[in-house]
């Protein structure tokens, strides 16, 4: 298989970096009690930055604010059709810097 076009990205794999939508940041809130039972209970939670990647329904990985210059990186799986969003993985002592990618399994 060749590589991808520039501007184009391999099948599966996740898009770029785009800001946060409010229907992101819906995604986002439907997982924050699993994300809290994970690294604790949060008194900021915004979703600033997010990537998708399509599969039998999306994968989010989302950059969310914990904090003044503190980040989260979330890995929410969105099935097809009205079933809920699953969180599927967490990293925590994250900054606005770091790439939104490779978050470590809750499982």
């Amino acid at each position: 298989m060749s590589a991808p076009a520039p501007g184009q990205r391999m099948p599966g794999s996740f898009g770029e970096s785009k800001p946060a939508t409010p229907e992101v940041q819906a995604i986002a809130d439907k997982v924050r009690p699993e994300v809290e039972s994970h690294i604790g209970a949060l008194s900021e939670y915004v979703a600033e930055q997010f990537r998708t990647q399509v599969v039998a329904g999306t994968n989010y990985a989302i950059k969310v604010r914990v904090s003044a210059g503190h980040y989260i990186h979330i890995k929410v799986y969105k099935p097809l059709g009205d079933a809920e969003p699953t969180l599927s993985g967490v990293d925590k002592d994250k900054t606005a810097s770091d790439a939104l990618d490779k978050i470590t399994p809750t499982h």
